[in-house]
C-alpha cells in the first residue's frame, strides 16, 4: 500500500475535531463491515445481482419504464437471499 499524499492527513484534521475522532474511527470499522458482507453478496451473486429490462416490455408500455418496480424486485430478491 502507497502513503497517502500529506495534504490528504491535514484535509482529514480540518474536516474531523478531535472530540469526533473516536467517533469517525468506530464508523469507518462499521463501513468496513458492511463493504464486507456486500462483497461476499456480490461474489456470491455475480451478474444476477445486475437488474435486467426486456426492453420490448418498455416498448409496449408506450416507451415507459417504472423504476420502482424493478427496486422492489430487486429489494424483494436479495431480502430472500439473505
Amino acid at each position: 500500500m502507497l502513503p497517502l499524499d500529506r495534504r490528504f492527513a491535514v484535509i482529514k484534521k480540518a474536516l474531523v475535531k478531535p472530540e469526533y475522532k473516536q467517533k469517525v474511527v468506530e464508523s469507518y470499522g462499521r463501513l468496513l463491515k458492511t463493504l464486507e458482507s456486500e462483497i461476499a453478496l456480490i461474489e456470491k451473486n455475480g451478474s444476477a445481482m445486475i437488474p435486467q429490462i426486456d426492453f420490448n416490455e418498455v416498448r409496449g408500455n408506450g416507451n415507459s419504464f417504472r423504476f420502482s418496480e424493478v427496486q422492489a424486485e430487486l429489494t424483494i430478491s436479495r431480502w430472500q437471499d439473505a
